[in-house]
This record gives C-alpha cells, sequence and structure tokens, in this order.
C-alpha cells in the first residue's frame, strides 16, 4: 500500500486491550531523546534516526493513555467528507470554505481534494484567530469593569457570600 492510498479514517490505530507491553515500551522509550536501536525479527539492527524515534516515543505515549492514534503524510489529499470531518465541520460547510479560498483545494473532474498539510495550516490560523478574539473580549470585558465576579470570597469563613 503506498503513502498515497492510506486512507485517514481506516488507519487509526486503537490501544492495545493488553497495556503491560505498551507500557514497557512507552517506559523505555521515555528515557531517551536521542534515539535507539531497533532490532528485526532475524537479529539485524539499524540506528532510528531521531526524527523516527521522537515519532515513536509520542504515539506510544498517547495509546498508553488509551488515546487512538492515526500516523498519516502531510502531503495526503483527503476527499471533502474525510476532510470536514478531521477539522469537524459539516461536508457542506468544508465545501463553502474552500470555495470562497479560505482552505486551498484541487479539483479533479468533479471531486475536491484537500491536502492533509492545508488542513493543519487552517487549524493552525483559526485557532490563533479564537484566542485574539477571545484576548480582545477578555481585555474590552475588564475595561468596562463587566469582567469581576459579583461574589467575592471570604478567606476567613472559607465560603462564596454575596457582595
Amino acid at each position: 500500500m503506498t503513502s498515497q492510498s492510506i486512507r485517514l479514517v481506516e488507519d487509526i490505530v486503537m490501544p492495545p486491550t493488553s497495556q503491560k507491553s505498551l507500557k514497557a515500551i512507552a517506559g523505555i522509550v521515555a528515557l531517551s531523546d536521542r534515539g535507539a536501536t531497533l532490532v528485526g525479527p532475524d537479529g539485524t539492527s539499524v540506528e532510528l534516526p531521531v526524527e523516527l524515534y521522537q515519532v515513536l516515543r509520542v504515539v506510544a505515549d498517547e495509546l498508553v493513555r488509551g488515546n487512538a492514534v492515526t500516523v498519516a503524510p502531510h502531503r495526503m489529499k483527503l476527499t471533502t467528507q474525510e476532510a470536514a470531518e478531521f477539522i469537524g465541520v459539516s461536508r457542506p460547510t468544508l465545501v463553502k470554505l474552500l470555495d470562497s479560498g479560505k482552505i486551498p483545494h484541487t479539483k479533479i473532474n468533479r471531486h475536491r481534494r484537500v491536502q492533509l498539510d492545508d488542513l493543519r495550516a487552517y487549524q493552525v490560523e483559526q485557532r490563533k484567530r479564537r484566542r485574539a478574539a477571545l484576548d480582545s473580549l477578555t481585555t474590552t470585558s475588564y475595561q468596562i469593569g463587566a469582567y469581576e465576579l459579583p461574589m467575592h470570597y471570604d478567606v476567613d469563613c472559607e465560603s462564596t457570600v454575596r457582595s
């Protein structure tokens, strides 16, 4: 299977039911940032590049926490349905984002395709915009005095008292 034929939804790795060996692996990979040696079933060994070792650390840690993991190339192209699911919107909403130019895409005949790295870039930008809007709202609320709570905390009796 080539990297282009990997489907994002189909290649989700669920945490194993038995955590014993996974916890041991996570413990071993957590010991070093420099890398490790991979030994194959035939005894052949090869040094893992640091980048691959770091990915292994993250994957092992997430699986130990009980989280599912997806590893996909950033150049992977997704259908509009897959892209919509990835960013958590409906397909019609995604199509509006594509048509407005907010997320780049390609069109093959009538079918749109979206690169995973373009979706990640959109998510990062949206996070920044939401954060800036929240910071602005907090600043404005504080300036007009609306950020003060109608209650205060009475340290002596350790209870909340209405002002």
